[in-house]
Formats: C-alpha cells, sequence, structure tokens
C-alpha cells in the first residue's frame, strides 16, 4: 500500500520504517494542522526489521501486520500499547497470523473493530488476496482470518486502500505488464465483520487516468487520489504527477465524479498520505528517479472537498522515507510517531499535548457607575491554534455597542 504505512489517529502520526530500521519516530499534529515540537526519541524499537507491514492503531494500540523480513514474507501481527505520555509500549506478537507470506500488504483499515487486509499480487500473477478478522478490547485477535474475493482477478500491487464509515475502497494499482489500471473498487461491510456485499466498480470518472503508488485518502464524505507514477516500468526518470483528484461518496458507499484541486508542491510517488484536523498530509516518498524524500507538506481541506489555495512546507521527516519500503506510520492525540528508517533503531516521538476546541466563554462585569475604559489586557496559554477575543461596552443610558 501507499497509503496505509502511515497512520495518524487523533493528532499522532507514526511512521515506521525499512529494512535493517527499528526506530520509531513522532511528531505532534497542533489545532489548526501546524506541527509542534521537532521529532524526538521514543524510547521503544520495533522488535526486528521486516519492512512493508501495514500499520494501524486501534483503542489505544498499535497493530502492524505481515510484510517481509530478510527478503521472505512474514505472516506475523504485533501490537504495542500506547502509554499516557504518547511513548511506545514494549511489542509484542498475537496470534493467528495473517494467512499469507508470498505476497506483501498493500493496505489494511480497521471498521467497527474488525481488521481487512488486503495483499498484492505474488511473483507467478495469483491475484490480490483480501482476509479480515476481529480485534477484541484486550488488543488480541478474537477470530481466525477469514479469506474472501478480492476485487481484482488478475495481477496488481501498488493500489491504495481506504475506508469510509463501513465501507472499503480500493483505487488504481499496476497490473503484470507494468501498465496502469483504470478501475476502482468499494464494498460494504456489516456490524459482524462479514461482507454485506460484494466488490462493485466504482466510478474513476473525471480522472485522467489513474496512477500507481499513488496516495489515498476518505475524509468528511470525500475519497483523495494523490500523486503517483502515471506509467509503468520505464527506466530513468519515470513519469509522475503532482495533481490531486477529489470525488463525493453516496449514502450507498458508491463513488461519484471525480475533479482536480490544488495539486502538490512537488510530483511524488509513494508517499505516506493521511488526513487529521482538517488537513491533508503528505511525507516523504519517491522522486521520479525512485530517490527518497524527507518532504513533509500539508493542505487545508474545504467544507465541498476542495484543497485550499497552497500546500505549506512542514518539518521534514528526521530521514528520507517513502511507503514503498517502510513498516508504517500512525498518528495518536496529537502526536506523530515514526518506526525505523535510514540504519536507525531509535524511536521519536514530541512531547507536546494536542487539544480540540473548546467552544466560546462568555463573561460579563459590571463597574458599577459610568466609567472612562482605558487599556483592556488578557493572559491566555495557548497550545497550538488560535484564541480570537471579542468586547463591547455599554452606559447606563445606551446598551452594548
Amino acid at each position: 500500500s501507499y497509503t496505509g504505512r502511515m497512520v495518524i489517529w487523533n493528532g499522532v502520526m507514526v511512521l515506521p520504517s525499512w529494512e535493517a530500521a527499528r526506530a520509531v519516530y513522532t511528531l505532534q499534529l497542533n489545532v489548526g494542522g501546524s506541527a509542534g515540537a521537532a521529532w524526538t526519541t521514543n524510547g521503544t524499537n520495533y522488535p526486528n526489521t521486516t519492512t512493508n507491514q501495514d500499520t494501524l492503531v486501534w483503542n489505544d494500540k498499535f497493530y502492524t501486520l505481515g510484510g517481509s523480513y530478510g527478503g521472505v514474507g512474514v505472516s506475523d501481527v504485533r501490537t504495542s500499547g500506547i502509554n499516557c505520555d504518547g511513548s511506545v509500549g514494549s511489542w509484542s506478537a498475537i496470534t493467528p497470523n495473517t494467512s499469507f507470506t508470498d505476497r506483501t500488504p498493500e493496505g489494511a483499515v480497521i471498521i467497527n473493530g474488525w481488521i481487512y487486509l488486503l495483499r498484492q499480487s505474488n511473483v507467478d500473477g495469483d491475484p490480490a488476496k483480501f482476509e479480515y478478522a476481529q480485534l477484541c478490547s484486550t488488543g488480541t485477535l478474537c477470530s481466525g482470518w477469514t479469506q474472501k474475493t478480492s476485487p481484482y482477478t488478475g495481477y496488481r500491487d501498488a493500489f491504495s486502500v481506504m475506508s469510509s464509515s463501513s465501507s472499503i475502497y480500493v483505487i488504481g494499482g499496476e497490473s503484470y505488464d507494468c501498465s496502469n489500471t483504470t478501475q476502482g473498487w468499494y464494498a460494504t461491510t456489516c456490524s459482524t465483520g462479514t461482507m454485506c456485499s460484494g466488490w462493485s466498480s466504482c466510478t474513476t470518472t473525471g480522472l485522467p487516468g489513474i496512477t500507481w503508488k499513488q496516495g489515498g485518502a476518505s475524509y468528511n464524505g470525500y475519497l483523495y487520489n494523490i500523486g503517483g507514477q502515471t506509467t509503468g516500468c520505464p527506466g530513468g526518470c519515470r513519469p509522475q504527477t503532482a495533481s490531486v483528484y477529489y470525488a463525493p461518496l453516496n449514502a450507498d458507499g458508491s463513488v461519484g465524479c471525480w475533479s482536480e484541486t490544488t495539486s502538490m508542491p512537488i510530483t511524488l510517488k509513494a508517499m505516506h498520505v493521511h488526513v487529521w484536523d482538517g488537513f491533508l498530509y503528505v511525507m516523504g516518498g519517491l522522486d521520479c528517479t525512485e530517490v527518497t524524500q524527507s518532504v513533509v507538506y500539508r493542505a487545508a481541506i474545504n467544507s465541498d472537498g476542495t484543497l485550499g489555495d497552497a500546500w505549506q512546507t512542514m518539518m521534514s521527516l528526521p530521514s528520507p522515507r517513502d511507503a514503498s519500503q517502510t513498516q508504517g506510520s500512525a498518528k495518536w492525540k496529537g502526536k506523530i510517531y515514526i518506526v525505523g528508517g535510514n540504519a536507525s533503531n531509535t524511536i521519536y516521538y514530541s512531547g507536546v499535548s494536542s487539544y480540540t476546541a473548546a467552544g466560546s466563554y462568555f463573561n460579563q462585569f459590571d463597574l458599577g457607575s459610568d466609567s472612562t475604559l482605558g487599556d483592556l489586557s488578557w493572559t491566555a496559554t495557548l497550545n497550538g491554534g488560535t484564541a480570537s477575543v471579542y468586547y463591547s461596552t455599554a452606559s447606563s443610558s445606551s446598551g452594548f455597542g
């Protein structure tokens, strides 16, 4: 997957990394989407150097699924609790393992306490696989993995996986002959974890041609398709795009027509993409020559699904990362987490907290008699975001003005 390796929850982003690295890094996201403190050490390393895992967060716990270790596919499922200060606890393996070791996870989502995992086709061209299992409140798995039909019948990899409400969405990807697919699919889940429907084709109207290694996200009733490679296998600088497209989600889970919105500052593929507090974040990725990037950008998401007029540059990653070679990333309570990368075995996080808007506060003072009001001053301690102060005056002969 080129979306699910970073997980953001309640303002914390966790970004695991690639082989020969086990570090976890964290960065605070403030109210309003700005970056907080610098990347700092967390202290608990990931237990091994598995790559290409999917990373999720649910009920104050991280989960990693599958991947590869030493070039060999693994089916491990691991979990770690998150401490009150945002630091990551010790990691432990839970069972049962996922079903397949001969293919890389492309994306995973959690819906109503169920994990849904999609894996790419294997080297023999066997179709992509799809399976799901239930999470217990204790952090273990309550069920074995149930295998279901995937949306793709042929070879596919590098597609994006997203969820919104009770539906799962799979967009784009690369076929065996290095061409990009123009397909998108969605399916609806039931509260019992089973699939209420089979996979249905969702519209790609408005997309000029679906990319692969693109970013994907869902937010506030819209899907987003971000950047990616526009052709398959040529050497040299491989064509890619900075374009961003969005589409409304209908009440039945189907997808409306796609429209273009504000492009990223540079072309990217294989980047980490997430949303939090009304902002779309893009982290790391690859340029057209496969050089790994450390850039971090954000764009405001408007109520109509469009992005703001300009992307803003945020604090760079501690070292370059791309979603095709990393374990994952996540957010939790205003912090961004990164696990591993570039031969590091350190976990980084930021200790700055984040708070949601508290609403409005009103107070009225009676001075007892008509008086001349001089300077009006106040003190406030803000942890990110802004505060607006309004006042008006009245006299014994007139109302508030």
